[in-house]
């Protein structure tokens, strides 16, 4: 019963965003400049995948940020799918979510007692941050930041 609720919850993200606001995607450049800025350390991952222009991980303890251009837009959708499930299969009972979507976008942000998670996807690009609920400010600094 949870995957079919997951899944019709993909779909009308997916659907929804037909219609409504636009976002425009920040360039890799500006994300590893945004990410060093809030005091990540970054490095380029685009060997790890086939689909990418580009692909970039910012970390620091207890928070991850990857930063993914794809070559096509189904690629990356592709990938913000898969990863809403993977999300919603390792938050801890009592979580809350939050979706919201825009004509070429959606997000979602899932948070449980220890971690905080969120995923979006903007034309071709996609950024995944999780960390510890304890960096929840700093989280949401660098979305904010992001203009995701």
């Amino acid at each position: 019963m949870k995957k079919i609720k997951i899944l019709l919850l993909i779909v009308s993200i997916l659907l929804v965003s037909g219609c409504g606001t636009t976002k425009e995607p920040v360039t890799p450049e500006e994300f590893v400049l945004i990410a060093e800025n809030q005091g990540l350390t970054t490095y380029d991952d685009s060997a790890s995948f086939d689909y990418v222009e580009s692909a970039y991980v910012a970390a620091i303890k207890d928070l991850k940020v990857i930063y993914i251009k794809g070559k096509k837009k189904t690629d990356v959708e592709g990938t913000f799918i898969d990863q809403c499930n993977n999300i919603y299969k390792r938050a801890l009972e009592g979580y809350k979510d939050s979706k919201k979507s825009g004509s070429n976008w959606s997000t979602l942000k899932i948070t449980d007692s220890d971690n905080y998670y969120f995923i979006s996807l903007i034309d071709d690009t996609y950024i995944y941050i999780e960390g510890s609920i304890e960096k929840k400010d700093k989280i949401e600094r660098i979305i904010d930041e992001l203009k995701y």
